[in-house]
């Protein structure tokens, strides 16, 4: 039986050469780039925070224990690496107290976190996949959850081309007729640490209005330094009223099964392009494609005809194939 995931269709969509490259040759690189670093952190801090609810045991770390995990893995950048990017562990660890903060009181009640999912796609083809969440809400109602490392918030409009969770919900409610899906929510949050406001010569706390942080961590600042909240009253009123724009949470119901027939169509048939077309693996390049792709190096290598060998031993290892 042959296994196919959301990620390998979206990544021959994108490109064959590409998908050669990871799936083919199942090449990867051995240190994830850096600008990625942030979001995968704090994606598994969130994994280890509701596992250690769930099964409260010794196999399970906290979230603390994964990005002291992380800070190790750190040090082998290059300090250039590091500076360009900033102290990403101390922005991990202010995101997400920040977050729990905010979901202090979460109406999710999660019942799975990375869960697996697999159902038949077609003859001799099944659909694999990982839910990042899985929790039921004040209304008994079941979400599927998704979390999203961001620079800035899309709108719900944004999301209309997301169509990897719907696929998830047609394979979960698949596998698990009897606990079906009534939505998704994409949980966003920004990667960027809400901004500090600057103690000022005498004393006190600068009260731009147009600082670009949290009520939260206003707040935590405010006591950090020892000083009277009630003298900041109209800005962490003004903070508390706004939109929230670090953490933001938009619910999509489940899909018709008008909408399901025409997206799994499409995705079917793209797997099925992948599935009998072995060995077809034409390049796609372009600014949008090959900008942040993980094999930019030796794809532009052998374009001019050069060794790829030094490039594969250097940046890549081979990994056993997944399925």
């Amino acid at each position: 039986m042959s296994r196919t995931s959301y990620s390998e269709v979206r990544l021959h969509r994108r490109c064959p050469k590409a998908h050669d490259y990871k799936y083919g040759q199942h090449l990867v690189r051995k240190k994830k780039k850096i600008g990625l670093f942030k979001g995968t952190i704090l994606h598994d801090m969130l994994h280890s925070h509701i596992m250690a609810k769930l099964d409260p045991s010794e196999d399970n770390p906290d979230a603390w224990e994964t990005l002291e995990k992380y800070a190790d893995q750190f040090k082998d950048y290059f300090r250039e690496e590091r500076e360009e990017h900033g102290d990403i562990i101390g922005d991990c660890e202010t995101i997400f107290q920040n977050y729990l903060k905010f979901y202090k009181k979460d109406p999710i009640k999660y019942e799975e976190s990375e869960c697996f999912v697999e159902t038949e796609l077609a003859d001799d083809l099944n659909l694999i996949g990982y839910l990042d969440k899985v929790g039921v809400d004040q209304d008994k109602r079941r979400w599927i959850m998704d979390h999203k490392f961001v620079k800035s918030i899309p709108t719900i409009e944004d999301l209309m081309t997301e169509i990897q969770m719907l696929i998830y919900v047609w394979a979960w409610n698949r596998m698990h007729p009897d606990r079906p899906i009534d939505g998704i929510i994409w949980d966003f949050v920004r990667t960027k640490v809400p901004s500090t406001p600057d103690l000022l010569k005498n004393g006190s706390l600068s009260q731009r209005k147009d600082i670009d942080t949290t009520y939260e961590h206003y707040l935590a600042t405010i006591i950090l330094y020892g000083l009277d909240p009630k003298d900041y009253v109209e800005l962490l009123q003004k903070l508390k009223d706004k939109k929230n724009t670090f953490f933001t949470r938009h619910k999509f119901p489940t899909p018709s099964d008008e909408m399901m027939k025409v997206i799994l169509g499409d995705f079917r048939t793209s797997a099925l392009m992948i599935k009998y077309s072995e060995g077809i693996c034409p390049r796609s390049p372009n600014q949008f494609n090959c900008a942040g792709c993980d094999y930019k190096e030796i794809c532009m290598a052998e374009v001019r005809g050069h060794d790829t060998k030094f490039i594969k031993k250097k940046y890549y290892t081979k990994r056993e194939p997944r399925f």
